[in-house]
């Protein structure tokens, strides 16, 4: 199947089950950080850190949170936290420095619409949770982690046991046409979700809505990394940085770091995510090698 054209944008398709219904805007709880007033003129640019819009847990069986969840990567006695999004009927895309550095005892977990124990809902709304068998990237394990996260291809997708795709859908990543980026990454607000460490102790989904691309530049491998005002801490890692249309939501890259700059002793920060061509790419290749619903034009690998 070849890549979808939707207003100058390269889409590869997505699966809406007709039985998940979708929803745009959900219903959100608002929690501000009881410091707010002060962290917010030490760090102007940063309130979004310390006001955080939770998913109600009602709307996690809506598209597109059924797509999202939370990643576990789990060697020997550490347990690193990430997010995931489904990008195939056996694939989740989540960044790449969270499955970094594993031994030969590590096991992948991925849950999706994960809620922890103090939300009212099982911890896996969906069932078990699904662990996963390899991940594909294009950076090598022995990499060191700020590598990682300050190229712009700091992803991975990671293949599950069972095509949970098929029941609660998966979305695809777009890339602008030549000549149009700054129309498509900065003409418009974003929408990002994760499981953010600070919040509730990571068990639960938060959604940000209006996140700006303040600028972008190329990185190598066909990477493109995507700046942004902060809003995510530890845990929303790999988490998607998406858009609607129509009834669709569609991916431009996942969130990778928080940038701290020291400017004459005033901190600022970036939010940075990793997108462009080569995410569309690896999406696409791995769609060919472990898609089982339908069949998709397939690239030669890079």
């Amino acid at each position: 199947m070849p890549a979808a054209q939707l207003n100058g944008e390269i889409l590869l398709p997505s699966f809406q089950p007709k039985e998940i219904h979708f929803i745009g805007t959900p219903k959100t709880i608002d929690f501000k950080d009881p410091h707010f007033d002060v962290f917010s003129k030490i760090a102007p640019n940063s309130q979004r850190v310390f006001l955080r819009r939770q998913v109600e847990p009602s709307n996690r069986r809506l598209r597109p949170f059924t797509m999202i969840g939370k990643v576990f990567m789990r060697d020997g006695p550490s347990v690193n936290q990430c997010t995931g999004t489904m990008v195939g009927a056996r694939l989740f895309l989540t960044a790449n420095h969270c499955v970094q550095n594993k031994t030969s005892g590590w096991s992948l977990e991925f849950v999706p619409g994960f809620v922890g124990p103090a939300g009212p809902q099982p911890r896996a709304p969906f069932g078990i949770p699904i662990l996963s068998e390899e991940c594909w990237g294009i950076r090598r394990p022995d990499d060191p982690i700020k590598s990682a996260n300050l190229d712009g291809s700091d992803y991975v997708v990671c293949v599950l046991k069972e095509p949970v795709g098929t029941r609660l859908g998966f979305t695809g990543p777009v890339i602008p046409k030549p000549g149009d980026e700054e129309r498509t990454y900065m003409g418009q607000s974003w929408f990002s979700a994760g499981y953010p460490a600070s919040f509730q102790d990571g068990k639960a989904l938060v959604l940000e809505d209006s996140v700006k691309i303040l600028k972008y530049y190329d990185t190598p491998d066909e990477g493109k990394t995507l700046v942004s005002d902060p809003y995510p801490d530890h845990g929303w890692s790999g988490g998607p940085l998406y858009g609607l249309r129509g009834n669709d939501a569609y991916l431009i890259g996942v969130v990778s770091a928080v940038l701290q700059v020291s400017v004459h002793e005033t901190i600022f920060q970036n939010a940075l995510h990793s997108g462009g061509a080569r995410l569309s790419h690896l999406v696409q290749v791995a769609r060919c090698k472990w898609f089982v619903m339908k069949d998709v034009e397939c690239p030669e690998s890079r």
